[in-house]
């Protein structure tokens, strides 16, 4: 431990164990993440295709490139965490999506520029070029980065008790999540698409600052243990687990059952969040119904999510992950026959909300529980490459089905086969058994 680890708070000087205050200021850095997830970047999806005035397939095809690029470096992050700490990349991750906002704000003035400079190329190819640059930016530092980071830092605090803190965690995240697409709106209704952003990007500049005085890395670094407590004792000392690297996580069932579980998530989500009014409208629902179903859908989530993650601590993962299947087949289901009943309307809300309460759990439990902490941000880093380039292809596959397939079942038929294989996958989780030396 040197100065900079004890600036400007030293957490073994507090009165209380600091994974409590890693659990408030890591769901503040996954709040912060939102302008690089896809529920906020669709709240500027029809203002920044009037600026640029480009198709919404045009726009989708950039987004998917930017992604698609961002998983590309997502392992990599992953081991620089185990490596370099939580505080050195949330500091970098945090001002790169600042940068990426201001930058996506002046957007048209920077391919105006660009169509000048190379007047003899297609402006729809540089508007391409320019914004699948910028959504690289802003998905590899906001849904990859700030996200991947601040779930790992908790989940790296505590051991026991680190379903009872991702409880905590998810139920502020949850809220966040669902009431931030209005405050987005609402900015953007005051400041304009572009001044919002431009906010936003201030915003993010100050929470650097912030998570420079309150992230910070393992709790052995500062004598402490996880939980702040001897639950697991031999000889009066900390015992660890067994801790698997990225190559050992890869080579068990238990990983590619948590790993396939996040990417459906990060798959249908982004795919329907993305198209969810046309999805609605096409189905014979207003826009108005369409956007109220993210209500009751949280409250169901943080319902789940706060009953899966408190059990998380006393039973099997792979029981979460069966109550997780069975929300991918309604979510699936309801929505390829969202047009035949309005059963299926309801269906969707419930769908929706089982995904979303055990995705959480799953995607920050599972990897620890089963692998252990030594190797979590390469583990981690390499399934959010998995789930970002999933996250990516989704919106433009379901506008696909729409554009050249009459509507939205066939995206639906894939959704369904994926939570069949899903669902084959995790029936053969077993916990991971130590491998031998080599």
């Amino acid at each position: 431990m040197n100065k900079f680890d004890k600036f400007p708070i030293n957490p073994t000087k507090t009165t209380f164990f600091y994974g409590w205050i890693i659990v408030a200021v890591g769901t503040i850095g996954i709040l912060f993440s939102l302008p690089g997830q896809t529920s906020g970047v669709s709240v500027f999806t029809d203002h920044i295709l009037q600026a640029l005035n480009i198709s919404r397939n045009n726009l989708t095809t950039a987004y998917m490139i930017g992604t698609i690029g961002s998983s590309m470096f997502l392992t990599k992050v992953g081991k620089m965490f185990d490596k370099k700490g939580a505080r050195i990349l949330i500091i970098f991750a945090s001002l790169l999506l600042s940068t990426s906002c201001f930058l996506i704000s002046i957007s048209p003035q920077i391919i105006d520029i660009f169509a000048s400079l190379f007047h003899h190329v297609d402006r729809l190819a540089i508007v391409i070029i320019i914004m699948s640059l910028i959504f690289f930016l802003l998905r590899f530092s906001g849904q990859g980065m700030m996200t991947m980071v601040s779930r790992t830092m908790i989940m790296k605090w505590f051991d026991q008790k680190r379903g009872f803190a991702n409880a905590i965690s998810a139920i502020f995240v949850s809220i966040g999540f669902s009431i931030a697409p209005l405050i987005f709106a609402i900015d953007i209704e005051h400041y304009n698409w572009d001044g919002a952003y431009q906010v936003l990007g201030a915003s993010l500049l100050l929470f650097t600052i912030f998570a420079l005085c309150f992230y910070r890395d393992n709790p052995e670094k500062f004598g402490l243990i996880p939980d702040g407590e001897n639950h697991v004792c031999e000889n009066g000392e900390y015992k660890k687990r067994y801790q698997f690297t990225l190559k050992e996580a890869k080579r068990t069932t238990a990983f590619w059952g948590v790993a396939l579980s996040t990417t459906f998530f990060g798959f249908f989500v982004s795919g329907f969040n993305f198209n969810i009014v046309s999805i609605y409208k096409q189905a014979g629902y207003t826009e108005i119904e369409a956007l109220k179903t993210f209500i009751p859908a949280t409250v169901i989530a943080i319902i789940i999510s706060m009953i899966s993650s408190y059990l998380s601590d006393y039973i099997r993962i792979k029981l979460i992950l069966f109550v997780y299947v069975i929300g991918a087949f309604i979510c699936a289901i309801s929505f390829t026959y969202l047009d035949v009943s309005p059963i299926a309307y309801y269906a969707e809300i419930i769908g929706i909300g089982i995904l979303n309460g055990t995705y959480s759990t799953i995607s920050s439990v599972g990897h620890p529980r089963f692998f252990g902490r030594d190797h979590l941000g390469a583990i981690s880093g390499f399934n959010m490459s998995m789930i970002v380039f999933f996250s990516a292809i989704a919106p433009l596959l379901f506008s696909l089905s729409e554009s050249y397939l009459g509507g939205y079942k066939t995206a639906g038929y894939i959704s369904i086969v994926f939570a069949v294989i899903l669902t084959i996958v995790i029936m053969r989780v077993k916990n991971p058994v130590v491998p031998k030396s080599e």
